[in-house]
C-alpha cells in the first residue's frame, strides 16, 4: 500500500472511531461491510477487480 493510501485509511478509521463509540456495537454484517469498504478505499490490488 502506498503511504498516501495508508494515511487515507488511517484518517477514515479515525473518523469512524469518533462516530462509532465502539466497534463491538456493530453487528457482524456491519463490520464486514465496513472492512469491505475500507478495502475498496485503500485501493489495494487484492480487492480491486473483484465483483464482491
Amino acid at each position: 500500500m502506498t503511504p498516501k493510501g495508508r494515511k487515507l485509511r488511517e484518517a477514515i478509521q479515525r473518523e469512524l472511531a469518533e462516530q462509532t463509540p465502539s466497534m463491538t456495537r456493530l453487528t457482524p454484517a456491519e463490520r464486514k461491510q465496513l472492512v469491505a469498504l475500507l478495502g475498496k478505499l485503500s485501493g489495494s490490488a487484492r480487492t480491486n477487480g473483484r465483483a464482491s
